[in-house]
């Protein structure tokens, strides 16, 4: 059930957005919907930041699908954006559609497990790592797994303009895991670098560039 209350939305690191939202979505307690005046969906983790399962991919997909059918908002101009995992279920949601207008991932989550597994102990990866150290023969089955809901695999398949945004000291989610969503996004693509920043990324000083980029893709 989608459940509609209006309410200021947050930014990933805690700091309002502003004022231009209509209205929140929350869907299946999971994903924020934001429908804004821009008409971006935000698709975000509510709870911290945990392990997506495997029908946070199509959580995000439906996801567009609420926003397109909310009254306030013009269907052609929708664009997908998030933080952390909710980047990576924006590259989900580019990757699975071909009828958002744009995506925004700032240091994206859930790419690259593999590697991400292997060069960082900080959660949540360290949980794969836990986990597969207690079966240490089915490395291959349990990555062959992972790799459907690889970020990465994702961007392969986006076509819509998308804008990175990476920390090369974050810790949770390593800077070469986001390189390689990046790397593969088979549209248009841009990514700003924090030589110094961690998993906070720009924080709420990269909202202008945000802003600005979905600006230009809906005309305005």
């Amino acid at each position: 059930m989608v459940e509609r209350r209006q309410r200021r939305a947050r930014h990933h690191s805690a700091h309002p957005v502003g004022e231009q939202l209509l209205a929140v979505l929350e869907l299946a307690g999971r994903i924020t919907i934001t429908v804004a005046e821009q008409y971006v969906v935000a698709l975000g983790e509510r709870d911290g930041l945990q392990l997506a399962d495997e029908r946070s991919p199509e959580d995000a997909v439906r996801a567009v699908d609420a926003a397109k059918a909310h009254e306030a908002v013009d269907a052609s101009r929708v664009a997908v954006l998030g933080g952390s995992q909710g980047g990576g279920l924006a590259l989900a949601a580019s990757g699975l559609r071909d009828d958002v207008v744009a995506a925004v991932a700032d240091v994206p989550f859930l790419c690259h497990y593999r590697r991400a597994s292997q060069i960082t102990d900080a959660g949540p990866y360290a949980e794969i790592a836990c986990r597969l150290s207690g079966h240490r023969f089915r490395i291959d089955e349990a990555m062959e797994t992972l790799s459907y809901f690889d970020a990465v695999n994702f961007a392969a398949r986006a076509t819509a303009p998308a804008w990175f945004s990476v920390g090369l000291m974050d810790k949770v989610c390593s800077s070469s895991t986001v390189f390689a969503a990046y790397h593969r996004y088979a549209g248009p693509d841009a990514i700003e670098v924090f030589t110094y920043n961690g998993h906070e990324g720009g924080a709420e000083y990269d909202l202008p560039r945000k802003l600005g980029a979905l600006r230009g893709v809906f005309g305005q």
